[in-house]
């Protein structure tokens, strides 16, 4: 709910749906661009080896193009997901359950436009320094550093 939230206004009824996962439609990031053709914008939420939740969230989706170039608006934004410990506990009678993870977003600096980069062999956003987040063509190596795009 948090990171819904955190999308533009103008996407908060979009009706979310999940396009691809790893468990389900396998390692290839080819297969991640043909079932994410078209959909306009989405959620990319990674969750690593260490269990660590990041991603980012694009505001317009397009396929590797030729030549490579930079796309996106400044809509377009980078996330983490903290796992929050130590919270006491909600009185029984509430029946609500406690937040257990706080979402951050990192939003556009303003400093570039390096926003989205759909290549073969891998997807990037943000730039500048280095790639906010960076996914290779087999989805299991990638990297999240810091950005000028983002500020992260």
């Amino acid at each position: 709910q948090q990171l819904a939230a955190a999308a533009p206004s103008r996407f908060l009824y979009a009706g979310w749906r999940l396009l691809y996962s790893t468990a389900v439609h396998g390692i290839s990031l080819n297969t991640f661009y043909a079932r994410t053709a078209g959909c306009g914008c989405c959620f990319v939420a990674i969750k690593d080896s260490t269990g660590n939740v990041f991603g980012a969230f694009c505001s317009e989706w397009r396929e590797p193009a030729s030549p490579p170039a930079f796309y996106g608006s400044g809509e377009t934004f980078l996330f983490t997901v903290e796992r929050v410990t130590g919270l006491p506990p909600l009185p029984a009678s509430t029946g609500e359950v406690p937040p257990h993870e706080a979402v951050h977003v990192h939003r556009w600096s303003g400093a570039n436009s390096f926003f989205m980069l759909s290549e073969r062999g891998h997807l990037a956003v943000g730039s500048g320094g280095h790639f906010g987040l960076w996914l290779d063509a087999e989805l299991l190596h990638g990297s999240s550093g810091p950005s000028t795009t983002f500020g992260n």
